[in-house]
């Protein structure tokens, strides 16, 4: 899910995006109310651009003329430029939903490459995958065009000390969630890894993510390099994680049923949700609830290496917890209104 101030990315080697991935796999679905009016026009217009296989620099003069063929909203002369962008920007904030679409677009009209309004569209339309990737590249795109040229290459190692360098790092961020979100995990993967090179002490907290998925691709030796290199860590999802890595590498070992007690004892009834899939916390304000949770964020890991859902269940003594079928009229169970 991408959300406010977080950010995704796109490689910085110089190369172009690969635009045409994000437009073929699933037509993106436009709302048919919005293909009636100019925010519907820039929409479908926006999905036309992204068919062609085309550099950035041709990609982003097709958006410019996009956004020209409406006339931008009208100059609030009290407002500087940038402020009146700011004012529209926080305006589709507060909206949350599909009214903040047509502001953030105006902002757009008046400067074409605000990262964050890209930021505002890719969270609008959080449940439409396509569109999600498409605005969370363009925010990728826009917090390049903000620097210098050769100013991404220098900032390696200490984007997070400069106001360019932290935009470009939320902008990998969103983009890389969005990858996740629409299971592409291999390019969720390389956009994490890119903010861990850009920003090696990871204000944002890439890593969080990063594991995870990094043990879903079977990747085991980078998987050991983050356990190595935050080994100070103590998510409790996060030790989980490296118990499963201890465990991928070597099976069952002293040291993988070590860091196992540990990762329980952090958050204790983690293992039951783990090796209980469907099974619910009874309250959200709860141990129980957090339990929960971070056994969904550990869950497809485990499940990418074999027995180590069983090897959880021998070495912490727990065993799946099976919900009964509901009776008609019976109430639900766990969080109110699932």
């Amino acid at each position: 899910m991408v959300n406010r101030g977080r950010g995704g990315g796109v490689p910085v080697s110089g190369g172009p995006v690969h635009w045409t991935g994000m437009a073929t796999r699933r037509h993106a679905h436009i709302p048919p109310e919005l293909a009636r009016d100019p925010v519907g026009r820039f929409l479908m217009g926006l999905a036309a651009i992204f068919q062609k296989r085309q550099s950035d620099d041709e990609t982003a003069a097709d958006i410019e003329a996009l956004l020209r063929k409406d006339p931008p909203p009208a100059r609030d002369l009290t407002l500087l430029p940038g402020e009146q962008v700011r004012q529209l920007i926080d305006q589709a904030w507060e909206f949350a939903d599909a009214r903040a679409v047509p502001l953030a677009i105006d902002a757009l009209r008046l400067s074409p490459w605000t990262p964050e309004a890209w930021t505002v569209l890719a969270s609008t339309f959080e449940d439409e995958p396509q569109l999600t990737m498409i605005f969370a590249t363009l925010g990728v795109l826009a917090a390049k065009k903000a620097m210098k040229p050769g100013a991404l290459e220098q900032m390696a190692g200490h984007a997070w000390e400069s106001a360019e360098g932290r935009e470009y790092l939320e902008a990998l961020q969103n983009l890389a969630e969005a990858f996740a979100e629409g299971e592409r995990l291999p390019e969720a993967y390389h956009r994490l890894d890119e903010m861990l090179r850009m920003d090696p002490e990871d204000h944002l907290r890439a890593r969080y993510e990063l594991l995870p998925i990094t043990l879903q691709l079977h990747d085991l030796d980078y998987a050991e390099h983050l356990v190595e290199t935050f080994a100070e860590e103590t998510l409790p999802s996060w030790l989980f994680l490296a118990a499963l890595t201890e465990f991928a590498r070597w099976g069952d070992t002293a040291g993988g049923r070590e860091r196992l007690a540990k990762a329980e004892a952090a958050a204790p009834g983690t293992a039951r949700f783990l090796v209980s899939p469907g099974l619910r916390a009874k309250a959200e304000a709860s141990g129980e609830y957090d339990a929960m949770l971070y056994a969904d964020a550990v869950r497809d890991a485990f499940r990418a290496h074999a027995g180590s859902i069983g090897w959880v269940e021998a070495v912490l003594g727990v065993r799946p917890v099976t919900a009964l079928f509901r009776k008609p009229g019976q109430k639900k169970v766990g969080r109110k209104g699932r």
